[in-house]
């Protein structure tokens, strides 16, 4: 079940590192790319507690202005097409937008 194993990676008192926070962000990526369709407006929704699209947006955050590694910024390119793919599709409503 994608939310209960997203639900491990909300849990901040698991990251000891910031090398933890970067791997399990990259965990939040590989996710939010095969997410199936059906849960299109969870996975757009930043509003959605059991989006994992809001969970890749906390995590980046956490990650601040420091350089992000070789492997994040790999596994952010998918995200990116993804989220452009879905977000210019015509049957998406415009507070997912």
């Amino acid at each position: 079940d994608c939310i209960a194993l997203l639900a491990r990676y909300t849990d901040e008192g698991r990251l000891h590192s910031q090398s933890e926070l970067m791997r399990h962000t990259c965990h939040v990526c590989a996710w939010v790319t095969v997410v199936r369709e059906r849960v299109l407006h969870s996975f757009c929704s930043l509003k959605d507690a059991n989006s994992p699209m809001r969970l890749l947006a906390q995590l980046l955050k956490r990650c601040g202005d420091g350089r992000l590694t070789p492997r994040l910024r790999v596994c952010l390119q998918p995200v990116r097409k993804r989220c452009k793919a879905i977000l210019t599709r015509s049957d998406v409503d415009d507070h997912v937008r």
